[in-house]
């Protein structure tokens, strides 16, 4: 053990754990898709973090461009894109999977495979039994003025 009791009393100060439990796997894998590859509880704190400055919605919807330009200080492109498949995929991408087309799971994608689920590879029900839908495509553009 190194300090569960100071972990315990900043995992408190955390408004929005509980939403993020549920519906935050499109905001942690938009921070792995950017390069910022935090601890948990690190990545958990910048969710949190957004949500309360308004870069995220309150239930845990993305403004990408926002957010993207919040993190980087660059401007931030997003570009929604239907997929079946992720066999194309080489660069860092947010990919959507489902089951019934209505409630998903993200996960990032590269070089064809998933390289990361907030869930942890191999735990994601609409991952197992669905199939990916949708990915957005992101472009890093110059500084935000």
């Amino acid at each position: 053990m190194k300090n569960p009791q100071k972990l315990a009393k900043e995992l408190l100060q955390i408004k929005t754990i509980e939403i993020q439990s549920k519906n935050a796997c499109c905001a942690y894998v938009f921070l792995w898709c950017l390069g910022i590859e935090p601890d948990d509880i690190e990545a958990i704190r910048l969710v949190d973090e957004a949500i309360v400055k308004g870069y995220i919605e309150p239930d845990c919807t993305v403004l990408w461009s926002k957010w993207g330009a919040a993190l980087t200080g660059r401007n931030i492109i997003i570009e929604k894109v239907s997929i079946s498949t992720i066999k194309g995929i080489k660069d860092r991408t947010p990919v959507w999977y489902t089951i019934d087309g209505k409630n998903g799971h993200w996960v990032g994608v590269q070089n064809g495979k998933i390289e990361f689920d907030p869930y942890g590879i191999g735990h994601s029900e609409n991952v197992k039994k669905g199939k990916p839908a949708a990915m957005r495509r992101i472009t890093i553009g110059g500084m935000v003025r």
